[in-house]
């Protein structure tokens, strides 16, 4: 195993001051390969404005920007999960779906009881979306299957919930409890509702069992 050596404070300032354009800032990132580096990049506050996404009103388009810190920690979990997961919870909010993403990927490289604190995070996070975006669910999904498989059965249960919930709505888009106007939806497409069904609930059966069945006849 390669043994990492920590910074010392001049050493992260020095590399830091270098960081003057977008080009050398990726750089930075992309090359970075010693998880010593997260908490004293931390302590400057290199995990906490992730970037927003990009909304084009004009053209009625939304993009959503990489982010070098969050690629670094996916890199980084399998060397030091303690200090992943900590960096991740403290991220703050961002309805950057790339972000998030790397978030799940991270979760997906570290000790389930790491993970499943960050996707408690993630489950908050759910409940005041309308909608989820790009490979999202699908990473949910994968998030769910490992969390199933190291003990973390409830979270796994809470976070298929809260995937896989539909909703009620008016034809106007308004919630409603009246049965002649209800109109179901998920916070994602059917293409991508079914796939994640196809894909994760099998395995997930075989890990949770009737708890799941509960989960999913709660749904329908």
């Amino acid at each position: 195993m390669t043994s990492w050596t920590k910074p010392t404070a001049e050493q992260v300032d020095k590399a830091l001051a270098l960081l003057t354009q977008p080009q050398l800032y990726r750089r930075f990132f992309e090359g970075l390969k010693n998880p010593e580096w997260i908490v004293p990049l931390r302590d400057r506050k290199f995990f906490a404005a992730p970037p927003a996404a990009e909304r084009n009103e004009e053209r009625g388009t939304i993009g959503f920007r990489a982010w070098p810190e969050s690629e670094y920690l996916i890199r980084m979990a399998p060397l030091a999960p303690n200090e992943v997961c900590e960096a991740i919870v403290a991220i703050p909010a961002t309805d950057n779906y790339r972000v998030h993403e790397d978030c799940v990927d991270a979760a997906l490289g570290l000790p389930p009881e790491c993970a499943a604190k960050i996707a408690e995070k993630e489950i908050a996070r759910l409940g005041a979306q309308e909608r989820l975006f790009v490979l999202f669910p699908e990473k949910l999904g994968q998030l769910a299957v490992h969390l199933a498989g190291g003990g973390q059965a409830d979270m796994a249960l809470r976070l298929v919930a809260a995937l896989l919930e539909v909703r009620a709505k008016g034809a106007e888009g308004e919630k409603t409890d009246e049965l002649r106007e209800r109109k179901l939806t998920a916070r994602y497409d059917v293409w991508h509702y079914r796939d994640v069904l196809k894909k994760h609930v099998p395995n997930l059966a075989t890990k949770l069992g009737l708890p799941l069945l509960k989960v999913l006849c709660d749904i329908l």
